[in-house]
């Protein structure tokens, strides 16, 4: 995964930090996302490949986060970190284009199985939309209007 960019959020941060403290011995670029607002920024950063997302509660917060993940304007690839009692989170995230589940617990090796995937299939749309010329407006990103 050389080259890759990974924002990992979670409700549970000393899990998180963790998780990214793994990752980063790993060799792999890593950020931990502080809020629900700073994952929804990395999820249409255009240098993250994919946003590592769980979540101990699933209010409307998180369901409306999910609603943003397949935008075409979203940059990241999304894997959810999902916990037995949140099946709804994995269906709703699913629904609205997240590439994978994984559950919590889970091995190293079977996320980063996943997490290869995600960067690859980043790392292909982002080339798309330069061959396409198509240009991200801002429109309806987190700062626009949507």
């Amino acid at each position: 995964m050389k080259n890759a960019v990974v924002a990992v959020y979670d409700s549970d941060r000393q899990f998180a930090d963790n998780l990214t403290g793994r990752l980063a011995e790993l060799g792999i670029a890593c950020t931990v996302c502080r809020s629900l607002d700073e994952a929804r920024m990395m999820l249409f950063a255009p240098e993250t490949d994919v946003l590592v997302f769980g979540t101990e509660e699933v209010g409307s917060e998180v369901m409306r986060f999910l609603t943003q993940v397949g935008r075409p304007d979203a940059c990241a690839q999304v894997i959810l970190m999902v916990r037995k009692n949140q099946v709804r989170l994995s269906i709703e995230g699913m629904k609205n284009g997240a590439f994978d589940d994984i559950y919590i617990p889970f091995a190293l090796d079977a996320l980063l199985v996943r997490l290869s995937l995600a960067v690859g299939r980043a790392k292909l749309a982002r080339r798309r939309r330069q061959c396409t010329g198509v240009q991200q407006s801002g429109k309806g990103s987190p700062q626009g209007r949507g």
